[in-house]
């Protein structure tokens, strides 16, 4: 658009010279190819920032839009011939080998099923921040995620509203670079160097003075700092190209910000707390916080797995753990534990992208990974069971005159902040006479506004038992006259009055630290939430009712959720199918990822502000599943963008079928083989067994009978003979179900099918859990015949 302020801008050839500095034009100059570091600000606390320099393209490179190497722009796309698509892909990688420092042979694993496939289906992670706990208004996108001609979830240039196709890039860069807004910070200083380093403006700055700044900014050029991008390639990033995925050397997940030493010693009080008393880890809890000690616990397993037991009972069969019987555990026993418990804790959300279970048995040496696993399963604990359908309290958050369906939508971080503010606003209604709070006193956020702890004393003092030692010691924290001294109080207080669930030290919440400031409060509304119980609504008792009727459907939800956040495309914030898919983008992102470069993310909208906007993407990932050959002839993207229940479930399902079956598409097989080779492996295993499936949906499945003996055929270590039970009960049925589901993913696989699933025999589950084995055992055919020649 036009500029009303001319910034002189240094033009670069992209080899590190500055060939001469002009005037910027006062017209609108050509329209560049943006490349964006965000996936739609999935994450929380993440925001997007996008270039608005044009990139050059070196020579040898296919521009992914098809434009002409001299970076002109692509002509415009005629129709919806998504098959046109599949042609505009780079021919070059944008990370060589030999600068990541990555593995040079190819990843065989599908991310998030353990399924072989080819490494261009591999689909890169979001590297946004995943917590609350990163780095407020950084995300990064690592090299590996500009391939395929789009980043899934393009940001939109600045103001526009609209992802777009970026040009290619050389890793070591050719790239003319802005770093202002990363000179404060040497970790995003770092990731930007090594992603290629893109000028990072921020998204939706619409001042033109501001834009025309912050582009003049961005004529640094990059090839002054090579001396420092590699010395940031040798202090623990590694970028696999071919797998489009980010890991650290520690195990940590990419983009997310490390945990330092205060949190781990909170993280490891937590682990004692909720650990305290199990007969199987006596012998290790309580550990000592500040040292290693947790690290060397976790190795073996049995402690990481015994914590996904107190978090999510149901996500794992403690009858499938190694338990070590007066002995230490062999190497072949912990990696099962650890395949177990990573499988285990990934089915249930609560994954850490990067991260494998032999990563875990060497926990000394991975030690981020190991504590961000801890917090995940943490979060999950203090966070999960803040819901009003759970919590009929929470009801009494609601407004004057708001309908308590709004709440029932919230996350339980908005559902948290709005009852800190719900007792502050209660604090100042019963203390007029007060003066030290202004009347209008409210928080935004759960970190940066507690770095004062004046909100924590005053929600201490609205919840805690009136009259007694911690009321006093909340009171006196309010009168405090020093930040540190009214944190000190705010933890006297906390202790006094029995929150024992999480621990923090004063400095992190001075800080502030977002992860353990998250935590405390969760942990303090769970032991005193300090509200009145109240009546359901109506809506909101009529949806549980409805809920209640189909508890399938609402299983399959959830691990159509589960499923999603695996992938590492920023989708880990979804908490209601329903909800969250209604705008189209999910779905865009999902058929991106099974077959890379169907989207033209031009046309997409990421941010639409209006149920034509949403229409438009739905319309889009309608026609995309098409072309993979779904079955979508009985909706619209009118269907998806009402939220109705009904299609985004046959949607969510046949893009996950999709995806656990790709490896069977490259073998030019069907759905009726995995049957015939499940029938064959259990009757080669066993001659006497008679039972043979006749479908997916064969009741004789549901015993659990048959999984369990196809599991012994394919995984003979990870099952034990006398714990098949009959199934002549319905109790039997289900403790077949629930040791199947964690042999599965002893085995290696990573399946999102629960043990109810097989009891009621779920056709679609059925398919993804026995897919699912039958690629693990071609997996491990493969590895055989690799090994003989060896041999």
């Amino acid at each position: 658009r036009p500029r009303d302020n001319a910034v002189p801008m240094p033009i670069s050839n992209g080899d590190g010279q500055v060939l001469s500095v002009g005037q910027q034009p006062q017209a609108a100059p050509p329209a560049p190819h943006p490349i964006s570091t965000d996936l739609d600000g999935a994450s929380a606390g993440a925001i997007p920032f996008s270039t608005g320099i044009a990139p050059t393209t070196p020579a040898g490179l296919v521009p992914s839009d098809g434009a002409s190497p001299g970076g002109s722009g692509s002509p415009p796309h005629s129709g919806d011939d998504l098959a046109m698509r599949q042609n505009l892909q780079p021919s070059v990688a944008h990370v060589p080998r030999e600068a990541s420092g990555g593995d040079a042979s190819a990843s065989s694993s599908l991310a998030g099923a353990g399924l072989p496939i080819s490494s261009s289906a591999a689909a890169p992670p979001s590297a946004s921040c995943s917590d609350s706990g990163a780095a407020p208004g950084h995300a990064f996108a690592p090299p590996a995620q500009l391939v395929h001609g789009s980043v899934l979830g393009t940001s939109a240039s600045v103001g526009s509203g609209q992802g777009a196709p970026h040009g290619d890039a050389d890793a070591l860069g050719s790239m003319s670079t802005g770093l202002s807004s990363m000179a404060g910070d040497p970790a995003l200083l770092g990731q930007g160097l090594l992603a290629g380093g893109p000028s990072f403006v921020p998204h939706g700055a619409t001042d033109p003075v501001a834009e025309d700044t912050a582009l003049a900014a961005a004529a640094h050029d990059l090839a002054a700092l090579d001396p420092l991008r590699q010395q940031m390639l040798g202090t623990g990033v590694t970028v696999l190209a071919d797998a489009g995925r980010g890991s650290r050397r520690d195990g940590g997940a990419p983009g997310v910000t490390p945990i330092d030493e205060s949190e781990r010693v909170a993280l490891v009080k937590h682990l004692n707390w909720a650990l305290k008393g199990d007969p199987h880890t006596g012998d290790v809890v309580p550990m000592d916080p500040s040292g290693d000690a947790v690290f060397k616990a976790a190795a073996p397993g049995v402690l990481l797995s015994k914590f996904v037991l107190r978090v999510a009972p149901a996500a794992l069969d403690p009858r499938a753990l190694n338990l070590p019987q007066g002995r230490p555990l062999g190497s072949d026993a912990k990696l099962q534990n650890q395949t177990l418990c990573l499988n285990a804790v990934t089915a249930v959300g609560c994954g850490v992208q990067g991260l494998s279970p032999r990563q875990l048995v060497d926990a000394p040496s991975h030690q981020q990974g190991t504590l961000q696993l801890v917090w995940n399963l943490t979060r999950s604990a203090l966070l999960g069971p803040i819901k009003t359908s759970k919590m009929p309290q929470l009801n009494g958050l609601c407004l004057v005159g708001e309908d308590p369906a709004v709440l029932a939508k919230y996350r339980p971080e908005q559902v948290l902040l709005r009852w800190v503010n719900h007792h502050i606003r209660g604090y100042l209604e019963a203390s007029p006479e007060q003066a030290a709070v202004p009347r209008t006193f409210r928080v935004t956020n759960l970190h940066a506004d507690l770095a004062d702890a004046l909100a924590l004393a005053i929600v201490l003092h609205q919840v805690l038992p009136h009259r007694s030692a911690a009321w006093d010691a909340a009171c006196a924290a309010l009168g405090a006259s020093s930040t540190s001294e009214r944190a000190e109080g705010v933890l006297e207080a906390a202790r006094l009055g029995g929150v024992e669930m999480f621990e923090p030290q004063a400095g992190d919440l001075t800080a502030p630290r977002p992860r353990m400031l998250l935590a405390f409060v969760a942990a303090i509304f769970h032991t005193h939430p300090g509200l009145v119980e109240q009546p359901a609504a109506p809506k909101a008792a009529k949806a549980r009712r409805a809920l209640r009727s189909n508890p399938s459907q609402a299983r399959e939800e959830a691990a159509l959720r589960m499923w999603m956040a695996s992938l590492g495309l920023g989708l880990e914030s979804l908490s209601s199918l329903y909800e969250d898919c209604r705008d189209g983008v999910a779905f865009l992102r999902l058929v991106d990822f099974i077959k890379p470069g169907t989207i033209d993310w031009s046309r997409v909208l990421l941010e639409p502000r209006s149920i034509y906007e949403r229409v438009q993407n739905c319309n889009h990932a309608v026609r995309a599943a098409r072309f993979l050959g779904l079955v979508v002839e009985g909706f619209s993207g009118k269907d998806l963008a009402d939220g109705i229940s009904m299609y985004i479930l046959s949607m969510a399902s046949q893009l996950m079928r999709a995806h656990v079956c790709l490896f069977l598409d490259e073998l030019g097989l069907g759905e009726g083989d995995v049957l015939e080779w499940a029938n064959c492996q259990v009757r080669r295993h066993d001659d006497a067994f008679e039972m043979r499936l006749r479908g997916f949906a064969d009741a004789q499945i549901r015993t659990g009978v048959f999984v369990l003996r196809l599991l012994r055929a394919v995984a003979p270590e990870c099952t034990r003979e006398e714990l098949i039970l009959p199934g002549d009960t319905e109790e039997e049925r289900a403790q077949n179900a629930r040791y199947a589901i964690s042999c599965a993913h002893k085995a290696g696989c990573t399946v999102f099918a629960t043990w109810e699933d097989v009891i009621e025999g779920r056709p679609r589950m059925i398919l993804c859990l026995l897919a699912a084995l039958m690629a693990e055992d071609l997996r491990r055919h493969e590895e055989e015949s690799q090994a003989a020649p060896a041999a």
